[in-house]
């Protein structure tokens, strides 16, 4: 039934109308070449830009590693500073416990005697205020990173 339609379509019309018809089926094939040459010459485009934004986000990706390696090698330091100074501050303590610093009447005792035991003193006292001082400076330190103790 198809061939008889287009078989009496051809015979009612004559060649120039088909040449028309021919001729506008060709420039609409034409189109839509031109179409997809425009579209093959987008997408090429848009690979490349996307091979570009690849390789950013692959350095990006490599910086966020280098940065979180270098902050864990910050905070391990400060661990292990944090660490030192209490081990030195609960010394420093354990020092003042004992009776080492006690100064003992005797009337025995020269004046060497007791400038060796004010130097002893002061020398105690400075270390502790060294202590506390390392340790607020650390605290600071790890405030302003975020570093927390655990």
């Amino acid at each position: 039934m198809k061939i008889s339609l287009m078989e009496e379509v051809l015979e009612n019309m004559d060649e120039n109308e088909i040449k028309e018809v021919l001729d506008s089926h060709k420039q609409t094939l034409n189109e839509h070449d031109n179409r997809l040459k425009n579209h093959d010459e987008k997408i090429t485009e848009l690979q490349i830009k996307n091979a570009g934004y690849d390789q950013r986000f692959d350095n990006i990706d490599h910086q966020f590693d280098s940065i979180k390696n270098s902050l864990t090698r910050i905070e391990n330091n400060n661990l292990q500073s944090s660490t030192i100074l209490l081990n030195a501050l609960s010394t420093i303590a354990t020092g003042n416990a004992s009776s080492k610093n006690d100064i003992l009447k005797e009337e025995t005792k020269g004046e060497t005697e007791i400038k060796k035991v004010k130097l002893h003193n002061n020398l105690t006292i400075t270390l502790k205020i060294l202590a506390i001082i390392s340790l607020l400076i650390t605290s600071i330190v790890a405030v302003k990173y975020g570093i927390t103790i655990k």
